[in-house]
């Protein structure tokens, strides 16, 4: 399968890393200039769990890519989505499917202004990749991805691209329902990701502090109020135990810092707020209901930007 990685931080190059050792011919395209220089005078590094590799792939940047893709892979923050299908769109053929798995909500409706839905696979992944360096990454754990077909005529080609995933060793599922764990993700992450960036914290340190249940419970609460104005329903009891679960010191993952906390207190860039607590606030609001929990942690992290000098679009 000849593959496109569109968006090629700790996620993207890796994934691409993995699909590459399994046979795929792999592109990997990227907008930031030390992430494409360093990678293509040095090499890519991969630590692919406890194993350091280097890989042979080039980086390009979007408009250096040229030829016809079977699958092109969207792995760039929620907010440089749009920039980047404006950039590769044109490499989209008859055939080609685009597959997006991007942390967030909203990113269907995105894809849906450029491509047909019979071009559009949307996935989630509980893999956990982290950035060490431009052009070198640590995928830390090949956890399960699940992606599903938009257009309900294309299952066999979705099924195709879950069969190269798995026979790669990167693990994936075929989706019964996509937009449920769409938002189960989006609302572990609206938990998580965005109280440890705002508080500084490791999910470790986030379980340990006083009263948490109750603001988890709160979060998810919200998260599912604005589920429901999307036809997805879920249990806030039953999604408050198993939220907390990635709190308990019997967690693998307990000493994660999540990505948010990476983008802005470990590297000072954008966090993807709008797209996870930032969307639910908006959704209520626009229901006329109010997400008192998540439209105070959306304010208070663009707060941090601010006070740290990041530039960011505070979408409302």
């Amino acid at each position: 399968m000849k593959i496109l990685v569109a968006g090629s931080g700790a996620m993207g190059s890796t994934f691409g890393h993995v699909l590459h050792k399994g046979g795929h011919d792999v592109t990997l395209c990227d907008k930031w200039d030390e992430n494409v220089r360093v990678t293509n005078s040095r090499g890519l590094v991969i630590t692919d769990v406890d194993k350091v590799e280097n890989s042979p792939l080039k980086m390009y940047y979007p408009h250096q890519v040229q030829g016809e893709f079977d699958l092109v892979l969207f792995f760039t923050k929620s907010m440089q989505l749009e920039a980047m299908i404006q950039d590769v769109k044109h490499l989209v053929t008859e055939n080609t499917k685009v597959l997006c798995l991007l942390n967030g909500l909203g990113h269907l409706q995105t894809l849906q202004k450029y491509f047909d839905d019979k071009h559009i696979l949307m996935g989630v992944t509980v893999c956990t990749a982290k950035l060490l360096g431009p052009g070198e990454f640590l995928l830390s754990a090949h956890s399960n991805t699940e992606v599903r077909n938009i257009d309900p005529s294309q299952e066999a080609a979705c099924r195709e691209v879950v069969k190269a995933f798995n026979d790669s060793g990167m693990p994936m599922t075929y989706s019964e329902d996509i937009a449920y764990s769409t938002w189960r993700k989006a609302c572990l992450n609206g938990m998580t990701n965005s109280v440890c960036a705002l508080l500084d914290v490791n999910m470790r340190m986030q379980g340990q502090m006083d009263q948490m249940r109750d603001t988890v419970k709160q979060i998810v609460s919200e998260f599912a109020a604005a589920a429901a104005l999307e036809g997805v329903n879920f249990d806030v009891e039953q999604f408050t135990e198993w939220s907390m679960q990635f709190l308990q010191p019997s967690f693998a993952g307990i000493d994660h810092y999540p990505s948010m906390w990476q983008d802005l207190v470990a590297n000072k860039r954008a966090t993807e707020i709008d797209y996870l607590n930032g969307y639910v606030a908006r959704k209520l609001k626009e229901a006329g209901q109010w997400a008192p929990y998540c439209e105070l942690i959306t304010r208070f992290i663009h707060g941090k930007e601010k006070a740290l000098g990041i530039p960011y679009t505070f979408v409302q």
